[in-house]
This record gives structure tokens, C-alpha cells and sequence, in this order.
């Protein structure tokens, strides 16, 4: 695990970073290949995570080593815990040759780890992971109806401990991916409806304008919201 550790400390540590040389870069990415059939589901997702911020790095990694990263992200998935899989949807989003290496086999298992991990995951991990799966189509293609309805009672059961920026993000993932016609729970819409006017005060401009364009196209959040919400909302 020592590669994805020292990966993740140099995503973390932008000073560090910049004084990485053009050969430690590259020596880099050829540990990191020779180390990936070591890797177990945390040290992957890890490295995913890394690489998705690290493009010095990134950049340098060979399109077998992006295969081999994908055959792996696959055959570890059932290991992933909530974090994991949050974090791997994530940086795929941001990896077009990773996301490119998954086989269809691969989106199914692991939109199926995800929608597995929806009872507990946390506020931050349903908001991350729905906003991944609003921009990888591949891997929101193979949820049924009955695994959204699952995305749906995670939102409902974390709307209230979701922050400003959470809320937006879900929120926008949830308008992407039309979820209101995937499922009919309103009780989500009217947690969601609660939060957005709990969190507006709190939203940066950039969130309210998320927020906006969102409810905009989700109607039975926006039909909820009180007049004092919107005000709450629009003057921010």
C-alpha cells in the first residue's frame, strides 16, 4: 500500500507536489504499474483517487497499466467498503482511460457494490457517488427501478445531515439522472425540500446557482419549498 499512500499524501500536498521531478514522476508511474495485481480494494481506490488529481503522474501511465487498474477496480469491488466505492465512482468520473478500460461486466458490478452500500453509507458518500453516477452512464445503466428506489431512501434518510454544498451536488445529480421518474417516494423530496431551505443561507453563489438550475427541473422539490425557503434561497 505504500505507492497509493504516497500517492494520496502528494494529491494532498500540493507544496510537495511541485517539487516532484520530471523523472520522479515517471519513476512513479512505473511503481505504481508494477505494484497494481498487488493492490487490495482500499490501496485501488487509493490510487484512483490519487491519479484522478495527480495528472503529472497520470499522464504518465500507459494505457496497459490503465487496463490492468480497470481488471482490478472489476475483481476487487465486492471488497470496496462505502468510502471505496464512493471514492472509485468518483475518480472515475475523472479518469476517461480507466473509465474507458471498464467492461460492461465491470459497470454492473460495480453499480451493484454501490446500490449494496446504500443502507449505511453516509451523507458525503451518497452525495459523492450520486454525482458520479449523474456523469458515468455506464454505470447507472444497469440500476433496475428497485435499486433506485434503494438511492432513494438513502437520500431521504441523509438529506438532513447533508451540507450546503452536498445538497446542491445531490440535488444536481439527482435533476441528471430523473430520478423523479425512476421512482415516486415523496417523502424524499419533501426531506430534500427541507434541507435546501435549512442549508441556503450556507450555499456559496456557485451552489445556489446549482441549486436553482436543479430544482428547476425537479418540480416536486421545488413545489415544496416555502416562500420563506425562497427567500432564504434568493437571497443568498
Amino acid at each position: 500500500q505504500e505507492t497509493a499512500s504516497t500517492l494520496v499524501a502528494l494529491s494532498i500536498l500540493e507544496a510537495a507536489a511541485e517539487s516532484v521531478s520530471l523523472a520522479g514522476w515517471e519513476s512513479l508511474a512505473k511503481v505504481t504499474e508494477r505494484n497494481v495485481p498487488k493492490m487490495d480494494a482500499q490501496g485501488i481506490a487509493h490510487t484512483l483517487d490519487a491519479l484522478s488529481k495527480l495528472e503529472s503522474v497520470s499522464s504518465m501511465i500507459s494505457s496497459g497499466c490503465w487496463l490492468r487498474l480497470a481488471e482490478a477496480t472489476e475483481h476487487r469491488s465486492r471488497g470496496f467498503s462505502p468510502h471505496h466505492i464512493a471514492t472509485v465512482l468518483s475518480a472515475l468520473v475523472n479518469l476517461d482511460a480507466a473509465a474507458t478500460a471498464v467492461s460492461t461486466e465491470g459497470w454492473v458490478r460495480l453499480a451493484a457494490t454501490a446500490q449494496r452500500h446504500t443502507r449505511t453509507m453516509d451523507a458525503p458518500h451518497v452525495a459523492i457517488a450520486l454525482s458520479a453516477l449523474a456523469e458515468l452512464h455506464a454505470a447507472a445503466k444497469p440500476i433496475s427501478p428497485a435499486g433506485w428506489l434503494r438511492w432513494a431512501a438513502a437520500t431521504d434518510r441523509e438529506a438532513s445531515r447533508m451540507d450546503a454544498g452536498a445538497i446542491a451536488n445531490t440535488l444536481n445529480a439527482l435533476s441528471r439522472l430523473d430520478l423523479a421518474s425512476r421512482t415516486r417516494c415523496p417523502l424524499v423530496w419533501k426531506n430534500l425540500a427541507t434541507a435546501v431551505e435549512r442549508t441556503a443561507p450556507l450555499m456559496s453563489a456557485s451552489q445556489v446557482s446549482t441549486t436553482l438550475r436543479a430544482l428547476s427541473e425537479l418540480h416536486d422539490v421545488a413545489s415544496l419549498l416555502s416562500q420563506t425557503g425562497w427567500q432564504k434561497l434568493t437571497s443568498t
